[in-house]
């Protein structure tokens, strides 16, 4: 009996120990934000909107702005906005091509089934998160349902003369971008957290041949491509949002909402950064790890170099530059918004 007992116990921890990087990866991505921002960050939100928007519109001022200086800012404002979105919308695309095409599906039937519900359930919580942080409403818009539209963007369009190209229309479809906005980056997310589940996933030495490592890493590379612009562009977005109304204020009274919108985004960029480290590192880890037990095993005798040199021929050897990219995959989002007030500074923006 005791002998029998010690092969189960052995592949019960085998089977632990393999699902343990995909257990951190769900359990870090579910905790990350609902723990840590809601527990250290959320309770530094200010809590409602500013009071209402004051003569600051660039209509509004004295003497009002020239009709071309209005159009000008408005129309740069919204493409600013704009195409960020459809980048980020290609990326989203670049991610579904790449997690069922190259990494879900060789790990059968069940990721590529959890890989389709993921989207629905990130997009529906996408949708309903976009007004999570208090910050859209003192520096952009009102929720649509929202009897007494006091938010600067609101303000704009109920204040702003007849004949502005900026009109309610204009905001519905910048409402409706921001709504797309937010289901895309949320169901790319869980995606991506969905495939590093399944990239991290370790197995017995036994089962460690070079095929399963390789299809592994080149999930894991194709992963590191497709998440960094999906999220720079998504926290760029939200830049070009948060800085519209801004945009359409004289000076003098834009600079105090434009270091709010820098705030709310800078804000959305460490979310961003520490969700992906969160569900990335153990994915990274996992395949580093098993390449060397991988070259352990086929080289039980052989030097550091030797194995070393026996991953780098394998192609399954975690180099310095996948590293570094991983590394700037992470902490890309964080860097956006502060990279953009730069270059809107650097540009008179």
């Amino acid at each position: 009996m005791k002998d029998d007992a010690q092969p189960t116990a052995s592949r019960t921890l085998q089977l632990v120990g393999g699902y343990l990087p995909s257990a951190l990866i769900v359990v870090g991505a579910l905790g990350v934000y609902y723990v840590l921002f809601q527990w250290l960050v959320d309770p530094l939100n200010p809590a409602g909107p500013l009071p209402e928007v004051g003569n600051v519109f660039l209509w509004e001022s004295n003497p009002p702005a020239r009709p071309s200086a209005i159009l000008a800012a408005d129309l740069n404002a919204r493409y600013t906005f704009a195409v960020p979105s459809v980048l980020m919308t290609l990326s989203f695309i670049a991610a579904l091509i790449v997690a069922f095409g190259l990494v879900l599906p060789q790990f059968g039937r069940v990721a590529v089934a959890l890989g389709v519900l993921s989207l629905p359930v990130g997009a529906a919580i996408g949708w309903f998160e976009q007004y999570a942080n208090p910050l859209r409403s003192i520096v952009a818009d009102c929720s649509a349902q929202t009897a007494v539209a006091s938010c600067p963007l609101d303000q704009a369009v109920l204040r702003a003369p007849s004949g502005l190209v900026f009109s309610a229309d204009t905001l519905a479809q910048v409402r409706f971008l921001v709504g797309l906005n937010s289901m895309l980056s949320v169901a790319a997310i869980m995606l991506i957290g969905i495939c590093c589940i399944f990239i991290a996933r370790t197995v017995p030495a036994s089962q460690l041949d070079t095929r399963y490592l390789t299809r592994r890493r080149a999930g894991l590379d194709a992963m590191l491509t497709v998440v960094g612009p999906i999220l720079v562009f998504s926290v760029a977005t939200t830049h070009g949002f948060y800085h519209f109304s801004s945009a359409l204020m004289q000076s003098s009274d834009a600079k105090a909402y434009s270091l709010l919108a820098s705030a709310g985004t800078t804000y959305w960029g460490a979310v961003y950064t520490t969700v992906l480290l969160v569900i990335a590192v153990p994915a990274a880890v996992s395949v580093a790890l098993d390449g060397k037990r991988a070259a352990t095993a086929a080289l039980p005798d052989g030097s550091f170099n030797e194995r070393l040199e026996w991953r780098k021929q394998e192609g399954i050897e975690l180099s310095i530059r996948d590293r570094i990219r991983l590394a700037l995959a992470g902490f890309a989002p964080v860097l956006t918004a502060p990279l953009l007030d730069v270059l809107r500074n650097s540009f008179g923006g």
